[in-house]
């Protein structure tokens, strides 16, 4: 019974090739399962994005799933699962643009941005085309004075990248 739910999970055959009757849910929650297995699996693999602070991501399109992984005095893990490639990179890039300013106090005028120190798909360039999260960033920037402009902001987050797939904006 495993074996056929693997194989329908990994489309190499039809529902209707299973010789038994399983409810679309419950395919669902097994095939999820069986992803969320797989990643575990895949953990040897590079992170796409890293940040300062040990906050690492790793993807997996082809399950449409996230995996974070963080470090510190309470490290953890975390997988999140999408219906689209879209709605995975829309999710990715608003989580990365919150980290970067995730320690800027407004009212108090504190804190400071989270450099990204590996970069494999862009996620900076593609936060930055977004207009509305470049916005996010830009305002909580003004309040620890600095720069202003979006390309100085830009160049300062890509400053100490090791791995740096990113365009000039």
């Amino acid at each position: 019974m495993a074996m056929y739910l693997i194989f329908y999970s990994k489309n190499i055959i039809k529902l209707e090739e299973i010789p038994f009757e399983i409810s679309a849910d419950s395919i669902k929650d097994l095939k999820n399962s069986i992803d969320v297995l797989d990643l575990h699996t895949k953990k040897n693999e590079e992170p796409a994005i890293i940040l300062e602070g040990d906050y690492q991501y790793f993807m997996y399109p082809q399950s449409k799933m996230i995996l974070t992984k963080w470090g510190g005095d309470y490290p953890g893990e975390k997988i999140y699962s999408f219906e689209t490639e879209e709605s995975m990179y829309e999710w990715l890039m608003d989580h990365v643009a919150k980290k970067i300013i995730g320690s800027i106090k407004i009212k108090t005028k504190e804190g400071h941005l989270r450099k990204i120190l590996v970069d494999r798909i862009g996620i900076l360039y593609k936060i930055f085309k977004n207009d509305k999260l470049k916005d996010m960033i830009l305002s909580k920037t003004k309040a620890i004075d600095l720069p202003e402009k979006a390309e100085e902001i830009y160049n300062y987050l890509k400053d100490e990248m090791q791995i740096d797939n990113n365009h000039q904006i």
